[in-house]
C-alpha cells in the first residue's frame, strides 16, 4: 500500500450499488477491486487517524494498520450498506489502542474538550450566553475540566461528540453494557455543566 499524503481533494461519492460491488469482488480476492476499495477508504481513514494521533508518521502507520485490517475483515461486515459505520468505528478503535497513555491523555483533552464546546447548548435545556462561549479563557476551562475527567469518562465524551457515536456504538467499542456508557455520559456532562455554570456565574 502507497503511504498517504495527507487529505486529498474530495473525490465523488460512491454509490450503494458500485460499493456494494467492490466489497463483494473484494472478499473474492479480486485485486483491482481492493485497491479501488482502497482508494475510496483511504482519505477518510487518514482524516479520522489523523484527529486522534498527532505525529504524522504514527498517523501513517495507523492507516496502513487500518486498510489492511479492512480488507482481511470484510467477512464480518453483514451489511455491506453500513460499511462506512463499520470502517469508522475499526479506525477510532485501532488508532485509541496504539496510542500510548500519555498520548490519550493529551489527545483526548484536546479533542474532547473541542466537541464539548461546539455542543455546549446541547448538553442540557439551559442556554449560556454566546460572550461565554466565545471567552477564550473558558474554552482554556473546559479544557481543565474535561482533562480532569476519569478516562472512561472521558473516552465517553470523545466518542460520542468527536465520532457522533450512539451509545450502542460506544458501548461495543469499549467492551461495556449501555447503562454504564449512558452513565459515563452523564456525569461527564454533568461536571463539565457544573463548571461552565460556576464560571457563567463569575463573568456575568
Amino acid at each position: 500500500m502507497k503511504r498517504i499524503n495527507g487529505v486529498g481533494r474530495a473525490k465523488r461519492k460512491m454509490k450503494t450499488g458500485e460499493l456494494e460491488d467492490l466489497i463483494a469482488r473484494s472478499r473474492n480476492a479480486d485485486q483491482e477491486a481492493r485497491e479501488a476499495l482502497i482508494k475510496a477508504a483511504q482519505n477518510r481513514v487518514y482524516y479520522h487517524c489523523k484527529k486522534i494521533i498527532k505525529n504524522e508518521e504514527d498517523v501513517q502507520d495507523a492507516v496502513q494498520d487500518v486498510l489492511l485490517s479492512m480488507l482481511v475483515n470484510l467477512d464480518s461486515l453483514r451489511k455491506p450498506a453500513a460499511f462506512w459505520g463499520w470502517l469508522n468505528r475499526m479506525t477510532v478503535h485501532m488508532c485509541l489502542n496504539r496510542a500510548s497513555k500519555k498520548q490519550r491523555e493529551l489527545q483526548h483533552q484536546e479533542l474532547a474538550s473541542e466537541m464539548v464546546l461546539e455542543n455546549l447548548e446541547n448538553l442540557d435545556d439551559r442556554e449560556i450566553p454566546d460572550k461565554v462561549l466565545d471567552n477564550k479563557e473558558m474554552r482554556r476551562m473546559v479544557r481543565d475540566l474535561v482533562d480532569d475527567l476519569p478516562e472512561p469518562q472521558r473516552l465517553c465524551i470523545l466518542l460520542h461528540y468527536y465520532d457522533s457515536m450512539s451509545v450502542g456504538e460506544i458501548a461495543r467499542i469499549m467492551e461495556t453494557s449501555e447503562g454504564t456508557v449512558k452513565s459515563r455520559l452523564h456525569y461527564a456532562r454533568k461536571s463539565i455543566r457544573e463548571g461552565v455554570e460556576r464560571y457563567s456565574a463569575q463573568s456575568l
